[in-house]
Parts: C-alpha cells; sequence; structure tokens
C-alpha cells in the first residue's frame, strides 16, 4: 500500500501553484463564522462510438466486439451549509444514472446518497464541540438496495467560509481596473464590505426579492464612500453594474480556511449486502487553505475501522485562471481493507479546466487517469457541461 510515494508529488505541486496576493489582506483574515450558502450543479456528459472506435478501443480485449455504443451520463449534486457561531449544520446529497447502448442491449443504473451532519460548540469561542451525522446510500442493482449509517462523536477546529471576501477583492479589482476607486482600499474597508456582502440574506428578508439588491448595493457604495477613496462622486452606473455582475452573474467558487479533526462512533445500520454490525471508530480531518483570493486548497480524510475497514482521501486544488476559467485538480484515494481477501487500492487523479459560457453554463474539459490494484492504468478524456442551479 504504497499511497504516499506513488502521488506526493501532485500535493507538492499543487502547492506550489498557489500565488501570493498583491493586497495585504488575505482570506484567512476574514474570520466570521456566521455564514450559509449552497450549491447545486447538474451534470451531464455524452459518448458516442462507431464499430471500428470500438474495435480499436478492444483491441487488445479478449471481450466479443460491441459493435456502435451511445452512453449518457446524469448527475445532480446538492450541497447546503448554515454556519452560525455555536452551530454547523451541512446537507449533501446526489443523484446520478447512466444509459449505455451497444450490440448486447440498453443498459441503465442509478444511484442515489443522501448525507447530513450537525456540529454543536461546546461555548462561544470554543474549538471543541460535538457532532452526529447520518447518511442514507440507495443502488437499486445491490443486494439491498438501501444502505445507512449514522455517527456521533467529539471534534475540535474551525474551517471559516471566507467567500465574502472573495467577492469583495473581486469588486476591488473591478472598480481599480474602471478607474473608480482613487487608491487601493485599506483592510478594514475590504472586512467591511465582505460583511455586508455576507448579509444578503438579511437584506432579502428584510427588504424584499424585488427591492433588496438596491439597498444592499447602496450599503456597499457607503463602505467605500466612508473610506473617502471613491473617484469623482460616487460609483455611478457603471459600478453598479460591477456589483450587479460580480455578486449575482458571476461564478466566484467557495473560498474556505481552517481546519478541523473528527473522532467517534459509526454504526453500520444497514449495508447494500443487507448486514449490519457493531459500532466501528470512525476518524475525519478537513483542511482547507486559499492561496491569494484565486487559489484553494481542500484536504478531506475519513477513517473507517471496523470489521471491514476503508480509507478515502481527497485533494483538490482549484487556481482561477481568469474570470472565466477554473483549472480543477483532484485526487482521490480510495482503500478498502475487508476481514476476508486482499486490500484493494484505487487512485483517480483529474485534471480539467472549467470554462464559464454563461453565469449558470461551464463546460468542463480535462483527463482523469485511474489506477487500480491488479489492473492496468487507465487514462481518459473528459467532456462534459455542468449546469449551475444555485
Amino acid at each position: 500500500m504504497n499511497c504516499i510515494s506513488k502521488f506526493s508529488v501532485l500535493s507538492l505541486s499543487m502547492c506550489a501553484l498557489g500565488t501570493t496576493s498583491v493586497n495585504a489582506i488575505t482570506l484567512e483574515d476574514y474570520i466570521d463564522p456566521n455564514s450559509r450558502y449552497e450549491n447545486a450543479y447538474i451534470n451531464g456528459s455524452f459518448r458516442a462510438a462507431n464499430s471500428a472506435e470500438n474495435a480499436s478501443d478492444q483491441a487488445e480485449d479478449d471481450a466479443a466486439p460491441i459493435g456502435d455504443s451511445a452512453n449518457l451520463n446524469l448527475n445532480v449534486n446538492f450541497e447546503r451549509v448554515n454556519s452560525s457561531v455555536q452551530r454547523v449544520r451541512k446537507i449533501q446529497g446526489n443523484i446520478g444514472g447512466s444509459l449505455a447502448k451497444d450490440d448486447s442491449g440498453t443498459r441503465d443504473n442509478i444511484g442515489a446518497n443522501l448525507s447530513g451532519s450537525y456540529d454543536k460548540y461546546l461555548k462561544q469561542g470554543s474549538p471543541l464541540f460535538w457532532f452526529g451525522g447520518a447518511a442514507i446510500d440507495y443502488l437499486p442493482n445491490s443486494v439491498e438496495e438501501l444502505a445507512a449509517n449514522a455517527t456521533l462523536g467529539l471534534g475540535y477546529g474551525r474551517v471559516i467560509n471566507a467567500t465574502p471576501l472573495a467577492k469583495a477583492l473581486r469588486l476591488a479589482e473591478e472598480f481599480q481596473k474602471f478607474a473608480l476607486l482613487q487608491v487601493y482600499p485599506n483592510d478594514q474597508t475590504m472586512l467591511e464590505v465582505a460583511q455586508i456582502i455576507n448579509r444578503e440574506q438579511e437584506y432579502r428578508s428584510r427588504l424584499g426579492e424585488e427591492e433588496y439588491r438596491t439597498g444592499w448595493y447602496q450599503d456597499i457604495e457607503s463602505v467605500f464612500e466612508s473610506a473617502g477613496i471613491l473617484a469623482d462622486e460616487g460609483l455611478g452606473a457603471l459600478g453598479v453594474i460591477k456589483i450587479d455582475q460580480i455578486l449575482n452573474e458571476e461564478s466566484v467558487s467557495t473560498r474556505k480556511h481552517g481546519w478541523v479533526a473528527r473522532a467517534g462512533a459509526t454504526a453500520i445500520i444497514q449495508d447494500h449486502n443487507g448486514n449490519n454490525g457493531e459500532p466501528a471508530a470512525s476518524l475525519g480531518f478537513e483542511y482547507a487553505k486559499p492561496y491569494g483570493y484565486k487559489g484553494q486548497l481542500i484536504n478531506q480524510t475519513t477513517y473507517l475501522l471496523g470489521d471491514n475497514s476503508s480509507l478515502s482521501n481527497k485533494l483538490s486544488y482549484t487556481y482561477e485562471v481568469s474570470d472565466i476559467v477554473d483549472w480543477e485538480n483532484t485526487w482521490d484515494l480510495n482503500i478498502q481493507q475487508p476481514e476476508e481477501g486482499e486490500d484493494v487500492t484505487e487512485h483517480r487523479l483529474t485534471s480539467l479546466f472549467a470554462y464559464e459560457i454563461s453565469n449558470v453554463l461551464t463546460l468542463n474539459t480535462g483527463v482523469r487517469v485511474t489506477d487500480r490494484d491488479n489492473t492496468d492504468t487507465a487514462a481518459e478524456f473528459t467532456t462534459s457541461l455542468q449546469y449551475r442551479l444555485k
């Protein structure tokens, strides 16, 4: 199980790509724990190949030729996080399916999962908390369609959502570009703007869906005005347009910083083979670090120690190449350690460019390399469309 030696270069390379912001303030200066955000996407990809292409792909395979083929994959991902000083509530879900057609017939596959967690900090300002969580998984082609587990334990640390400050920095960048500011804002001004950006839901609830943006934008402008750095008499129509573009049209990916460690017990209520088991020890760790305000490193690790142990680790690095292009890299490591039989280790590396066609539609194109025990390393070129629901 030589996991680190094989791919440690990737994590080092990702870190090295992070650039230091020319601004004095960093996203790690934003420490307000109160935040709420939602991400929801539809991802779709399609592949069609004629018999000649499939025959070429199967040149070293003894299986019967499959002739013409077509594959359609669709999935929907959803995440919602509500964070306050003493509580963090998170819910995540995914539903996906595929449809394949070739000479052997038409095959379909579908699956879904839903998970939720609740963190309760013991007292205000303390990094110590207790947590509970549950997950349910649906696979209709398994012995048991439903699998479920529940976890309870203690944790330490906190991850802060710094996306409001990332948006504030984008505003300052655009205002400078169009000569709307006399000088670049100081750190205090940027933090005040970020706080107002973070209060969008408050403005929406107080002023109503139709009018809240007017009050919201005016308060953002007032911070720059109070700092005495606006050029001429104010932001004007151009400034308002830029605020609207960045806060409502431009897709700024989630930026966060900090770390969280968890230790608890997970009860397998039922797996897809129809088995349940005694509670198993579970360990979790999440680390997030922004590089400037364009780069974001996130690492998430989960280890389940029981009759059938497993380790999963996901390391990702995203870099904002431009306002419409992100470079996304991930390394997924999964290790299964069954009570009987050999361990199975899988590495999956993905590197792709995400081109923002509009504020809700993104074209993803890149490569994926998969290495699994006792199989050849597989590489594939991927292209897909992503539609942002929220």
